[in-house]
C-alpha cells in the first residue's frame, strides 16, 4: 500500500498533466497457466548480461508443473523517447482456480519484477519475492477482472527500495505452457522477455484497448488518503472510469494513463467528481474537453466551473 501522509491541506497536492503527441502503447495481460510451475534454477553457461536478464525474470519464467499460475504482464512505451519501455511482471499461484468457477480465486506466493526494458541488462530493476495480489470481479457476469497489487521491491543496482501499488482491469484468459511467449514467461529466450513486440505465436493479449493511441499522462504527487477504504475507493473508481487505461502508484506518485477518445460523458463526469472529491486541480481536466462535452462542462452554475475555468 502506498505510504499515507495524513492531515495535510488539499492545497499541498501537486498535479502535473502532460499531453504526449507520440504514439504511446500500454498493454496489460492476465493469463492463467494450468499444469505449470516457475523455473528457479539459473542455467549454466550464461554470460554476465544473460545472468542479469535471468535475475530480472526471477520467479517469472514458467515450465511444466502441477500448479495453476497467474501471469500479470504490464508494458508501456513512448516511441521516440529514449529508454521509455517499462515492464512489470507478477507471477503467483492460483488457489482454487477452475475456468468455469464463480468468484475469484486466491493468489499466493506471488513475486514481482519491474524496471526499464532497455536497462535490464545492467541489473537496473526492482525485485520483490512477496507481492500481495487481490482479484475482484467488478460486476457479476462481467468477464473482466480487477487486479490490485501491492509490493515493496529492492533494486540492487541503485541500492534503494520502491513501493508498488498497481490497479487495473483485464480479461483473464488461459494459455498452456507450450504456447507462452518469451514475454509471458515461456520459450526460454531471455533477450525477448522484456516486451511483447514481435511475439511469434500471436498470443499476446492487448486488452480491448487500442494498441497505439495518443495517450494523456496524468501524474499526481502527494495525494492524501485518510483510511485504507478511502484509498481503495479512489483507485477502484478511477481505474473503472471509461478512458482510463492504467493507474499505477509508486511511493507518493500516482501515474494515470488516459485515452481521450475513449472517455464518454459518464466517464468525464466521474473524473470531475473524483477531482472535486480529492481536491485535485480541476483545470487539468480541460485537456479532455470536446465539442460534445463543451456545453455542459462550461455551465457557469455547475459546481466545478470556477475550479475548472478560474480565468473566465
Amino acid at each position: 500500500m502506498m505510504k499515507r501522509l495524513c492531515c495535510l491541506p488539499a492545497s499541498a497536492l501537486l498535479l502535473t498533466l502532460v499531453t504526449l503527441q507520440v504514439q504511446a502503447r500500454a498493454i496489460h495481460e492476465c493469463v492463467a497457466v494450468p499444469q505449470a510451475s516457475t523455473a528457479t534454477d539459473m542455467p549454466a553457461g550464461l554470460d554476465e548480461f544473460e545472468q542479469h536478464l535471468w535475475t530480472a525474470n526471477t520467479g517469472q519464467l514458467v515450465r511444466k508443473g502441477t500448479d495453476t499460475l497467474l501471469l500479470l504482464r504490464l508494458f508501456s512505451e513512448s516511441p521516440g523517447v529514449i529508454d521509455s519501455q517499462q515492464f512489470t511482471k507478477i507471477t503467483g499461484s492460483l488457489k482454487g482456480y477452475t475456468p468455469s468457477s464463480e468468484g475469484m480465486p486466491e493468489v499466493v506466493d506471488a513475486r514481482l519484477t519491474s524496471g526499464g526494458a532497455g536497462l535490464a541488462h545492467k541489473g537496473d530493476y526492482w525485485l520483490s519475492d512477496s507481492a500481495d495480489v487481490e482479484l475482484h470481479q467488478p460486476h457479476k457476469g462481467d468477464s473482466r477482472i480487477e487486479v490490485k497489487v501491492t509490493a515493496v521491491g529492492w533494486n540492487s543496482y541503485r541500492k534503494e527500495a520502491r513501493s508498488f501499488h498497481l490497479q487495473f482491469t483485464c480479461q483473464l484468459k488461459e494459455i498452456p505452457v507450450e504456447k507462452l511467449s518469451a514475454w509471458q514467461g515461456g520459450d526460454g529466450n531471455l533477450w525477448r522477455s522484456f516486451g511483447p513486440a514481435g511475439e511469434p505465436n500471436g498470443t499476446a493479449c492487448t486488452q480491448p484497448l487500442p494498441q497505439r493511441l495518443a495517450m494523456l499522462k496524468i501524474e499526481i504527487d502527494s495525494l492524501r488518503f485518510y483510511s485504507r477504504l478511502d484509498e481503495d475507493a479512489f483507485f477502484s473508481r478511477l481505474s473503472n472510469t471509461s478512458g482510463v487505461v492504467s493507474v499505477e502508484g509508486f511511493l507518493r506518485t500516482i501515474n494515470v494513463s488516459v485515452d481521450p477518445s475513449a472517455v464518454d460523458e459518464d466517464g468525464m463526469r466521474e473524473l470531475i467528481a473524483l477531482f472535486q472529491r480529492y481536491g485535485i486541480d480541476m483545470r487539468q481536466l480541460r485537456e479532455l474537453e470536446t465539442t460534445e462535452f463543451s456545453t455542459w462542462m462550461r455551465n457557469r452554475s455547475a459546481y466545478w466551473f470556477k475550479s475548472m475555468y478560474p480565468d473566465q
